[in-house]
């Protein structure tokens, strides 16, 4: 009877780390997207800038 209820007690674990895994991944992947986003306004902004000093 003990090895099920350690057997399930892995499981959970691994589950568990499963999801902050996808987590961080979402995350790291979202602020890649965000930098990303930001960059591009970045070089709008100084273009927006050049036209606007011709």
């Amino acid at each position: 009877m003990g090895w099920l209820i350690f057997m399930w007690f892995v499981i959970f674990i691994v589950m568990v780390i499963l999801y902050f895994v996808m987590i961080a991944f979402k995350l790291s992947k979202l602020y890649h997207d965000v930098e990303k986003r930001r960059k591009n306004d970045f070089e709008n902004i100084s273009k927006l800038k050049e036209r606007m000093l011709k």
